[in-house]
């Protein structure tokens, strides 16, 4: 489909999915890891990303196994990931659907099935982060959506131009900083540039202001106790 349009001269956001960078990046910190279980739904749309998943991850079968699962229903997922071997990462693929057939908001399932999860979640997606995957290296959201303004708003004022698309896509390393913790991952191990999501403010910054205004009010009460003594004596 990109290749059709940009044939047309149509402008193109290209989004990719980093799995194997994101995997690569995870044997690093668990290089006991054996195993990759891809987290997806049963939906036709479940399927063909897993496909894409497992393409990307075709290099490192020499090294791990890469598992599918998916095809069931919610609670038994959930049941799966509570329990995952000590040799096993999961990465959050999609989820539109389980067996049941009950259709579902893909980034929530997938934030409940990352919290359920006894090991490590990693994702491909800005929006899929929100203390419960780790993180990844992730097609930034916000990113897409500002370079996607931009394009139609420079299409939309010069009709003309031919090839306005944008050859990368906004991927980066991103990271929650609450599963940072959880699993003693230290930053001084992530990728040079990584951004940090939902990082804990030190207990000073979180009480700054609440410390600013007792000092204040202290200082005020002393200011009119000393006005009414002055007073007092004259």
């Amino acid at each position: 489909q990109v290749r059709v349009a940009k044939e047309h001269g149509d402008p193109v956001i290209p989004r990719a999915y980093h799995y194997r960078r994101t995997v690569e990046y995870a044997l690093q910190l668990w290089p006991a890891t054996r195993r990759v279980w891809l987290i997806a739904g049963a939906s036709a749309q479940d399927h063909r990303f897993l496909d894409v998943a497992e393409a990307d991850l075709a290099p490192l079968t020499s090294r791990i196994h890469i598992e599918r699962l998916s095809d069931l229903r919610w609670d038994d997922l959930l049941a799966r990931v509570r329990h995952m071997p000590e040799d096993t990462i999961a990465v959050g693929v999609v989820f539109g659907a389980d067996a049941d057939g009950r259709a579902f908001v893909i980034a929530d399932a997938l934030l409940d099935v990352a919290r359920a999860a006894n090991r490590p979640f990693f994702v491909v997606g800005s929006w899929y982060l929100g203390t419960g995957a780790v993180g990844g290296y992730v097609l930034d959201a916000a990113e897409l959506g500002r370079v996607t303004a931009a394009l139609v708003l420079h299409t939309l004022d010069k009709p003309d131009v031919v090839d306005a698309s944008l050859e990368e896509p906004p991927t980066r390393w991103m990271f929650d900083d609450v599963q940072l913790r959880r699993w003693n991952v230290s930053e001084s191990k992530l990728p040079t540039g990584s951004i940090i999501l939902n990082r804990e403010l030190p207990a000073w910054r979180r009480y700054l202001w609440p410390l600013v205004a007792a000092a204040l009010l202290v200082s005020l009460q002393g200011t009119i106790i000393g006005a009414l003594l002055v007073q007092r004596r004259n």
